[in-house]
């Protein structure tokens, strides 16, 4: 805890904390995400010992990492937050959501050369995550973490791939996509008026 990056209002229960972790070569940034989340938007970023782990090991701590912020913060909404977002404005708003769980999603029209029909696909991002606060949020954590460690996604995009898998097959889980100013999309694509922005700054500093 003590290396923890923290900032909650002393003895509040806000209705919404940001969350994340970072490995040492990744304090950096999460110092500068949360000089911009101000004591406006209440956070928690967990430091976390990298070890041995590899990148995957690392990817598939997102999920006990949240179950951590449910612990602590049992009354509030969880945001989950890569260290290498941008903040441009209150994060209040995603308290309100309607459903358990909000993170982008997308479809792609996807055609094999060899069929006539074509796929509609959806992928959702494990980069903004909103989660509410209840025990159908832990069982898909759980359940998101398990399939993280059988192995089966175990590739570069193997943690959204289980998000959307185990998302996808939660019975009475409700989900909602979230709104594109707050998804972390890429500078430049991102609304003009987003509150949340993604800088890829992990390529520079490293995935450690």
């Amino acid at each position: 805890m003590s290396d923890d990056i923290v900032s909650i209002p002393a003895g509040g229960a806000p209705a919404l904390v940001a969350c994340g972790f970072f490995t040492p070569n990744y304090r950096p940034l999460a110092q500068r995400l949360s000089a911009e989340l101000g004591p406006d938007n209440p956070h928690h970023f967990f430091s976390m010992d990298k070890g041995q782990a590899s990148w995957f090991d690392i990817v598939g701590w997102k999920p006990k990492v949240i179950e951590r912020a449910l612990d602590l913060y049992p009354n509030s909404a969880i945001v989950f937050l890569d260290m290498d977002s941008q903040v441009h404005g209150s994060l209040a708003a995603l308290a309100n959501i309607n459903a358990d769980v909000s993170a982008r999603a997308k479809t792609r029209i996807s055609s094999l050369p060899w069929r006539s029909r074509r796929k509609c696909i959806l992928v959702v991002s494990a980069r903004v995550m909103v989660f509410k606060p209840n025990a159908r949020v832990r069982k898909f954590l759980k359940d998101w973490h398990d399939a993280m460690a059988d192995g089966s996604y175990r590739k570069k995009d193997g943690a959204e791939l289980a998000l959307g898998m185990v998302l996808m097959s939660s019975p009475g889980l409700t989900f909602t996509p979230i709104d594109p100013v707050f998804a972390g999309l890429e500078i430049g694509t991102a609304p003009s008026n987003a509150i949340l922005t993604h800088i890829s700054e992990s390529e520079k500093t490293g995935r450690s």
